[in-house]
C-alpha cells in the first residue's frame, strides 16, 4: 500500500491515488482520494474499495457458473432430442 500525491485536481477534488497491490490474486488497486487523507479514511477507503471489488468478482463469477450451466443443459437437451428422433426412425 502506497500513495501518489501531488496529483492534478480531477473534477471530483481528487489529488492522489492510494496504491494498493493484492499479491495473492495479482491485482493493483487505485483508488482516488486526496493529499489529505487520514489514517482512517484510508482504512475506510481500503475496505470500501476491496469490498466492492470482491463482490464484483463473485458476481461476475456466479454470472459465468450460471451461463455455463445454461449451456450444458441446452447441449444435453440436444443430445436427448437426437438420440429420441434416430429411435422412433
Amino acid at each position: 500500500m502506497d500513495f501518489i500525491m501531488q496529483l492534478p485536481k480531477t473534477n471530483n477534488r481528487h489529488t492522489a491515488l492510494l496504491v494498493v497491490v493484492d499479491k495473492l490474486s495479482k491485482m493493483m488497486h487505485l483508488i482516488p482520494t486526496t493529499v489529505q487523507v487520514s489514517g482512517k479514511e484510508t482504512a475506510r477507503l481500503y475496505v470500501n474499495h476491496a469490498l466492492v471489488q470482491a463482490f464484483a468478482d463473485k458476481m461476475q463469477q456466479a454470472l459465468l457458473d450460471a451461463k455455463k450451466a445454461l449451456e450444458t443443459a441446452q447441449q444435453r437437451q440436444k443430445s436427448f432430442l437426437l438420440a429420441t428422433d434416430d429411435m422412433l426412425l
